[in-house]
């Protein structure tokens, strides 16, 4: 940092471009033998996503992310503005968002903790905004045929098409009957690991 007159942008490049921050997060044998505790680095540990950043994937990922820059904020939980506009008041925590592990705005803190705890998934499955979101995540797949369907679903939810095995389990649950089988396929991608944490 010194060295480059105490350039961030300098420094930001120099750690985003490095080799242990661009490393995978796949386990191999041999690497996990020699060093069980990734002391050298050999692959990144995986990170879930801050709370704010999970509740605004979740709207961006339905359509209903409200993109507006700017303007007042607003204690109202189902407001469809980013996280970053909600008022801080100890008494009307978010309760979506306290469960992620978002800070208590009462204390000062110096790095956020990161819990997996049983309520997260019985949020993911059971909150009525996540239900919401899916309901409108579903939305954007209407006038698709099942295959674009659950392709288009993937892309969007976690940037990738399915697997051939993913493909042929969504196929089949389209098909089982459910009463409303896109809505609950959309509620299932937003609970996947791979919706929750930075790969």
């Amino acid at each position: 940092l010194i060295d480059s007159g105490w350039s961030l942008k300098h420094a930001h490049r120099l750690i985003l471009t490095s080799a242990a921050y661009r490393q995978g997060n796949a386990v191999t044998p041999a690497n996990q033998a020699a060093d069980p505790g990734n002391a050298l680095v050999w692959r990144q540990v995986p990170r879930r996503l801050e709370a704010e950043a999970i509740r605004d994937s979740l709207l961006a990922v339905a359509g209903t992310l409200d993109r507006q820059m700017g303007g007042a904020g607003t204690l109202k939980a189902d407001m469809p503005r980013r996280s970053l506009y909600f008022f801080l008041k100890r008494s009307q925590m978010n309760p979506m968002m306290m469960i992620f592990d978002a800070p208590d705005a009462s204390v000062g803190i110096e790095g956020r903790t990161t819990t997996t705890i049983a309520p997260q998934a019985l949020l993911l499955m059971n909150s009525p905004v996540v239900r919401q979101a899916a309901r409108n995540f579903a939305a954007r797949l209407d006038g698709l045929g099942d295959e674009q369907a659950i392709e288009r679903a993937y892309r969007l939810a976690v940037g990738r098409a399915p697997t051939t095995a993913e493909a042929q389990a969504m196929r089949e649950f389209l098909a089982s009957g459910s009463p409303r089988p896109r809505e609950d396929l959309c509620q299932v991608l937003l609970g996947l690991n791979e919706f929750l944490y930075v790969d």
